[in-house]
């Protein structure tokens, strides 16, 4: 009920939580001060407490530690973004960060080297590293290919 009650005190609806908890219930599970940790963390990152991603943040923070997120910082910086347009990109679709490492790599190869997107452009859409690699990403760009090859 503690948890139940801070995230009501933040402003979110409960059938927003409900959809949230039946897909991660381990959230509502914490202890309230390791609750409150993760919201200060959030707000850190930039997403205040009334935003309407803040209980979709705050659930992509529940699923990974500070450290896993560092790496994958980290490891988009390696592909050309800077720290602003990685936090960018994890307050429009945090999510994305639940992707392994070598999953992230393989997609953001696949749409720098491959389909010629700038790596900008991918912060700019990051629901685009949610997208399946090998049943949507690849047969769209084949399909691309074929319409600019018969013009």
């Amino acid at each position: 009920m503690p948890n139940l009650s801070l995230l009501r005190e933040c402003g979110i609806s409960d059938p927003k939580t409900a959809m949230v908890l039946r897909k991660s219930p381990t959230l509502i599970l914490r202890n309230p001060q390791n609750i409150r940790d993760l919201m200060e963390r959030v707000e850190r990152m930039g997403v205040p407490r009334s935003s309407g991603m803040f209980l979709w943040v705050l659930w992509a923070s529940n699923l990974i530690s500070e450290a896993t997120l560092n790496s994958k910082l980290r490891l988009m910086k390696s592909f050309g973004w800077s720290e602003v347009e990685f936090f960018a990109a994890f307050r429009k679709s945090p999510l994305f960060v639940t992707n392994s490492e070598g999953m992230l790599s393989a997609k953001m190869a696949f749409l720098v080297k491959e389909a010629g997107y700038k790596p900008s452009k991918v912060a700019l859409r990051p629901k685009l590293l949610m997208h399946s690699l090998e049943k949507r990403m690849k047969p769209r760009l084949r399909v691309m290919q074929m319409l600019e090859a018969s013009g």
